[in-house]
């Protein structure tokens, strides 16, 4: 698949009035043999264009976040679960992985208008708190709740049209965890990024 795909994009996307690609193949004994009845076309393939989306890690010292490239196909790409999902599998380098969340602690996640909707499953305030309060950590306590709010409204806010980042739990209203209020969409904070 990875060899035909390559083939047709790169034929049917440069060389101008190819609409698809037959492939043929020779085997050891001289015998050619048809890949497949008909011709591919590009969106036979379109699937494996990956594309790059900038996912947002925090550094040691909870001061900024670092804009991390990360290879996604490109149907995942415009996918805020997705992206979500790989914020939280790393690996953050540089930077800082967040261990206590994972893609299994989101309930839904959808755009509405210019904004993402981060629907928690119930328990994530509770995870959050413990996170922020716990005595270890490669992030200062006092700084874990605004790095892990903005890592996510950060990244999510990569996608194109998006502008805010609004968190639920359950479906219902957040409050304050400790200082950042969710009880609205959150914008952008350009002034913690870093790209590298």
């Amino acid at each position: 698949d990875v060899m035909c795909g390559a083939l047709t994009l790169t034929l049917t996307g440069f060389i101008p009035d190819i609409q698809g690609v037959a492939i043929n193949m020779t085997g050891s004994d001289g015998r050619t043999k048809a890949v497949s009845t008909g011709y591919y076309t590009r969106e036979n393939f379109s699937h494996m264009i990956g594309r790059i989306v900038h996912i947002a890690y925090p550094d040691k010292e909870g001061t900024v976040l670092h804009r991390v490239p990360r290879a996604m196909t490109s149907v995942d790409s415009y996918d805020p679960r997705h992206i979500l999902g790989e914020l939280f599998a790393g690996p953050a380098e540089p930077g800082v992985m967040y261990t206590h969340m994972s893609d299994e602690d989101i309930a839904d996640v959808y755009i509405t208008g210019g904004t993402v909707v981060v629907d928690w499953k119930q328990g994530f305030e509770k995870k959050l708190r413990e996170y922020i309060d716990r005595p270890e950590g490669s992030i200062p306590a006092d700084k874990r709740e605004r790095m892990f709010i903005y890592s996510v409204v950060n990244t999510l806010t990569e996608l194109e049209g998006v502008s805010r980042v609004w968190m639920l739990e359950d479906g219902k209203k957040l409050g304050s965890i400790n200082d950042v209020y969710l009880g609205n969409a959150l914008m952008r904070n350009p002034g913690i990024l870093v790209d590298d």
